[in-house]
């Protein structure tokens, strides 16, 4: 049976599809609307945000609970009252103390005696176990005691240690001393005992304002440098038998008294019609020279470093008549001559009649031109040995009750704690160039710059002849005998940038230069030390480095400048000298670097001498160069040296530089000249012996002037001919020997 049914006609599958998608879509995005809309509810709720209808009706809301994992406030540590332990008694100044307190806490270590307090350390913090330190330094004295307060807890009471005892090292002068007295500071009422490195001691009390004065005695301390130290004792301060040793200090002591002057004008029997009269003499130079005319003092000069000194009676009117005109000298360090031979003159016209026996000068009134207070009139007695092993007139007492003329310099022997402005004995014993005029000076370098020639350079020549052929020194090595030296790789072969070792060059040098002119803890010698490197760095500068790279450039060939481990070895050995035999002025060496010529290489091959190897004409040249500036420019500083004498730490400073680049300049001088090895007085020798001759003669002449002739020089010039002798012989044995004498014992 047929069906014959009519069903409805189905909807298209893609319709329907469409519309199923679309009604799943609409229900997914209104549940996602949902869950936003309740994680911002969850959120504020959670965070304390806008309250619900609940809270705003005035609902009871619960307390959160806490939370797991929550922090639990952990009570601060109970206060405790702070202590102090026993400090011990210091000899140097330096001391501790310690103790409990509250940890963490912060305490004030304060100082007491006597109704005094100051703080030792302001503020210091306690460990976790409540331990604290405090180090400070304290001055001397008894019954100082400690007081410690705690600054976070005000309610606990503060502690107060057992008392203690300080007695600090005193201090010590330095430099040259007057009538051979040391001074310093010290505890008020100590006794301070002096000790040289000899073993000599002096003693002395410290006054009420803490100075004190040593005289200290012949027998141990006789002319000549020194160094000490000094201690104190204090019966104030039983706690503390001795104190520490101070540092050592380096004082100069002089005891012999300058000879008696020579009066050269007027003469013996001359007439004097025009006053004011004008008397000038000789003596030792540096020594202040005062003229007295019948036992009255007149005028005075200080000695030039030639030798002679004049001035003039401006300040008196002289009667007519015979009059009896003497000199007497005062050196430096106090010690007084003996008076000159008396000169009688006649004062006044030839028609004049004799004054009476006795007659004196007259002083003219407003004269402003008088000797000081304290001059010392000549005495016809011959004068007594004094303690200090000088002859000395007998000098009335003047101002302050003692006897002199003048002021001499160093004077003041008290207090001397230095500041940065102090002057300092380095470069002190330099003669200025007036001082070197007019005497026997100039002629006397060129004499030994003569001698340099004879018994030095040529003898040195002969024996380097002689020696030719016969020092074959070996070259180091690291390798066995049968093991072949490793070719060097930038693995193992390190290499010291040049510039840092001319630094420390320089720093050696100085240091070696510091120690020969002798330092100690005194602010003054910081300076001296910066002094020192400054005139270092000059002087190679000027000397070495511009002198070699300006060559090289005219020359057309390349140049390297570093330093000498030789001259550096030099150096130290010239300090060592200058310490043992104690010269002044100091011998020191500042010349440690070399300026070394060779091929210059230019990529384009057009520049002169491209590729050239330096000659013998080449390195004469440079050679040349360089010891000319090493006499132009330490001659150059010494001259300037002469004319900078102002007070202040920066014109100290450049006085200090200035002697640094003249006396390590010409010091250096006469090491280079010697024709040896590869100095650059034997490459000018080998270049050319005129240019040679004529710098050393220039170059030692100015050296000579210099180091012998300072008014107070101890350089030992005679001892240096006679070594200088000694060798030349030698050297000239030996050549004779390898000359004739060898050969002729090979020919039998």
């Amino acid at each position: 049976m047929l069906d014959t049914t009519t069903s409805p006609s189905p909807r298209p599958a893609s319709v329907a599809g469409r519309a199923v998608g679309a009604r799943r879509r609409t229900r997914r995005a209104r549940l996602a609307w949902l869950l936003v809309l309740g994680t911002v509810l969850a959120g504020l709720a959670v965070t304390g945000g806008p309250v619900g209808p609940v809270e705003a009706a005035g609902a009871p809301t619960q307390t959160p609970s806490p939370q797991l994992g929550s922090p639990t406030p952990t009570p601060g540590p109970t206060p405790v009252a702070p202590t102090v332990g026993p400090v011990a008694d210091s000899p140097t100044g330096s001391v501790t103390a310690s103790g409990d307190a509250t940890p963490g806490a912060r305490v004030k270590v304060a100082l007491t005696s006597n109704g005094t307090y100051r703080d030792l350390c302001a503020s210091v913090a306690t460990t976790s176990g409540g331990s604290w330190t405090c180090t400070a330094t304290v001055p001397s004295g008894a019954g100082w005691t400690v007081v410690v307060t705690d600054l976070d807890h005000t309610d606990v009471d503060p502690a107060t240690s057992a008392s203690f005892s300080v007695l600090t090292a005193p201090t010590v002068g330095s430099g040259l001393l007057v009538g051979a007295k040391l001074g310093g500071t010290a505890f008020p009422g100590a006794v301070v005992t002096v000790t040289s490195g000899s073993g000599a001691t002096a003693t002395a009390t410290a006054s009420a304002d803490g100075g004190w004065l040593a005289v200290l005695p012949a027998a141990g301390f006789p002319s000549g440098r020194h160094d000490v130290r000094a201690v104190q004792s204090s019966s104030a301060v039983p706690a503390v038998p001795v104190s520490a040793s101070s540092g050592p200090s380096s004082v100069t002591v002089d005891r012999d008294a300058p000879a008696a002057p020579v009066v050269t004008s007027p003469t013996s029997g001359q007439r004097v019609a025009a006053l004011p009269l004008a008397v000038s003499g000789t003596g030792e130079a540096g020594a202040l020279a005062t003229v007295y005319v019948d036992s009255t003092p007149v005028c005075q000069a200080t000695v030039s470093g030639g030798g002679t000194w004049s001035c003039g009676a401006g300040g008196s009117e002289l009667a007519d008549g015979d009059r009896l005109v003497q000199a007497a000298l005062v050196d430096p360090a106090g010690n007084f001559g003996p008076p000159s031979a008396a000169v009688r003159v006649t004062v006044g016209a030839a028609a004049a009649a004799p004054a009476a026996p006795g007659a004196t000068a007259t002083p003219r009134p407003g004269a402003t031109a008088t000797p000081s207070p304290g001059a010392v009139p000549p005495s016809t007695a011959p004068p007594g040995p004094s303690d200090g092993g000088s002859t000395t007139a007998p000098p009335p007492t003047g101002p302050g009750g003692e006897g002199g003329a003048g002021t001499p310099p160093g004077a003041g022997q008290g207090t001397q704690t230095g500041t940065w402005a102090t002057a300092t004995t380095f470069g002190a014993g330099l003669p200025t160039l007036a001082q070197t005029l007019g005497g026997p000076v100039w002629p006397l370098g060129a004499a030994v710059a003569l001698l340099f020639l004879v018994l030095v350079a040529g003898p040195s020549r002969l024996a380097a002849a002689a020696a030719r052929g016969r020092l074959r020194p070996r070259a180091a090595r690291l390798t066995g005998r049968n093991r072949s030296s490793e070719l060097p790789t930038s693995f193992n072969r390190g290499t010291v940038d040049p510039r840092v070792a001319a630094g420390l060059a320089l720093a050696g040098g100085a240091a070696a230069i510091a120690v020969a002119a002798g330092v100690d803890g005194q602010v003054q010698y910081a300076r001296l030390l910066a002094g020192i490197v400054l005139g270092l760095v000059v002087l190679n500068g000027l000397v070495v480095a511009l002198p070699a790279v300006l060559v090289a450039r005219r020359l057309g060939l390349a140049v390297r400048v570093r330093m000498s481990p030789g001259l550096l070895l030099a150096a130290v050995v010239a300090c060592g000298a200058t310490r043992v035999f104690s010269l002044d002025p100091a011998l020191v060496l500042g010349v440690l670097l070399v300026g070394t010529l060779g091929a210059a290489h230019h990529s384009g091959g057009h520049a002169v001498g491209a590729g050239r190897s330096p000659g013998r004409r080449d390195r004469g040249i440079a050679a040349a160069v360089q010891l000319a500036a090493t006499v132009v420019v330490p001659a150059a500083a010494w001259v300037l040296h002469g004319l900078v004498d102002a007070p202040g730490a920066w014109p100290q400073l450049g006085r200090e530089a200035l002697a640094t680049v003249c006396l390590a300049g010409l010091g250096s001088l006469v090491v280079q000249l010697l024709p040896l090895g590869s100095m650059p007085g034997r490459h000018v020798w080998a270049w050319s012996a005129g240019v040679y001759t004529v710098l050393a003669v220039v170059g030692v002449s100015v050296a000579a002037a210099v180091f012998v002739g300072a008014p107070s020089s101890s350089f030992p010039l005679p001892a240096l001919l006679v070594a200088s002798l000694v060798a030349a012989l030698l050297a000239v044995a030996a050549w004779l020997w390898a000359t004739y004498v060898e050969p002729a014992r090979r020919a039998l």
